[in-house]
């Protein structure tokens, strides 16, 4: 694995560990309208700050909001471009929509001073990682093909630890940490691979 795949990966890990904890009480969520810089994930369709997607292994339960929000910019420039004119509106109006799903407001860095941003994978980033990534191809199937008729949940064990893309797709959609299953959405803009969250522990690490 390249570097760049690597810093993709953790990456991408801890922009889905941010949205799985919007339900919950921690300091990312108690600062959510103090973050200015946000980045858009296209195939997940969900956004996650700077500040706590930049470094490695970012967790609600370990984000203190300690850092330099300038340096993990900096860091990110390699796998995200600013958006701009009416791209940068119809983004926002994702952000503005994400947020108020889960009762959250954005700063006015953000939303009208434009000292805040908005970023979405580059051009390579997007070829190399996200459409060529056959996980979102198990994200995005039918559930019938991952649970159908009398297909025990031993054997959609068994596939799940034989096969990286499943693996890779529950935990995209899950995380790598346990959490209150009444805490998170079902679903994330209505894709969800039902039961597979069971098989994914914290043994996976990210990097």
């Amino acid at each position: 694995m390249s570097i760049q795949e690597w810093k993709w990966e953790y990456i991408e890990h801890n922009m889905i560990e941010f949205y799985r904890g919007l339900q919950t009480h921690s300091m990312a969520t108690k600062r959510f309208a103090m973050f200015s810089h946000w980045y858009y994930h296209p195939r997940l369709e969900i956004f996650a700050p700077s500040k706590f997607i930049g470094y490695q292994d970012t967790t609600h339960e370990n984000y203190s909001g300690w850092g330099d929000g300038g340096q993990t910019q900096r860091i990110l420039r390699a796998y995200f471009d600013p958006v701009f004119n009416n791209e940068y509106i119809e983004l926002l109006n994702k952000l503005l929509i994400f947020a108020e799903s889960f009762g959250y407001k954005i700063s006015r860095k953000t939303s009208e001073t434009g000292l805040g941003w908005l970023y979405k994978p580059n051009s390579e980033i997007v070829k190399r990682f996200i459409d060529n990534d056959p996980a979102y191809e198990v994200m995005v199937s039918d559930e019938e093909v991952l649970y159908k008729e009398g297909l025990g949940k031993s054997i959609v064990v068994n596939k799940y630890e034989r096969d990286p893309k499943i693996k890779k797709a529950a935990i995209l959609l899950h995380g790598t940490h346990a959490w209150d299953a009444s805490l998170i959405s079902k679903s994330i803009m209505g894709l969800m691979v039902r039961g597979l969250s069971k098989y994914t522990t914290s043994d996976h690490c990210l990097v």
